[in-house]
């Protein structure tokens, strides 16, 4: 059984390939480990080219905030109820039931936002976020709007819904990405880009 080894490796001339592949035969091949770099094209074995990859991924320390914000906001929401409780001496069912519905949808929602985007050459893109993985087309896309800040949410509109990436507008590998999928889809539209 024949396995195959992944490795990536910059676009280059023909000297610079040459340098590669004697590098590739020194080295054990075994060794070789992937890294989703922008940009890059991916070879394998026999150094023949398979795809071309262009990714984003929001800054950890950004998706962290957000998510420290909301944590926070959950916290004082429970804790406001909890001091109501205290100076009533009972607990409204009413208020439990809408406090809980709204904290459970803010979490379901917040958790469904992206932070990764990740498109092949051929248009396949792929979304991820802490709840989900939505796999799709470049020509599904039929908008994409920035955040009206520099920093803030990406949106994109799909067939059947709309889904929001964490990014930083200002950010060149999420232009190299947006202009990407446009030269895939030109018929997209983009809104405070």
């Amino acid at each position: 059984m024949m396995s195959r080894h992944w490795c990536h490796c910059e676009e280059s001339s023909g000297s610079q390939d040459d340098a590669a592949i004697s590098i590739l035969e020194s080295n054990s091949i075994n060794k070789l480990k992937s890294n989703p770099d922008m940009g890059k094209r991916i070879y394998d074995k026999n150094m023949q080219v398979t795809q071309k990859t262009y990714a984003y991924q929001a800054p950890s320390l950004y998706v962290f905030l957000f998510y420290l914000v909301i944590s926070a906001w959950t916290v004082v929401s429970i804790l406001f109820l909890g001091l109501k409780y205290e100076e009533t001496g009972k607990a409204d069912v009413t208020q439990l039931v809408i406090l809980a519905f709204l904290l459970g949808m803010t979490w379901y929602f917040s958790l469904g936002i992206f932070y990764r985007i990740k498109m092949e050459e051929s248009g396949k893109i792929e979304l991820k976020s802490f709840r989900r993985v939505i796999k799709t087309h470049a020509q599904e896309m039929s908008l994409v709007q920035g955040p009206l800040l520099p920093i803030g949410f990406l949106r994109f509109r799909l067939e059947r819904e709309k889904v929001y990436l964490f990014c930083i507008a200002t950010d060149q590998t999420l232009h190299q990405v947006l202009s990407f999928i446009r030269s895939k889809n030109p018929d997209i539209k983009f809104k405070s880009m």
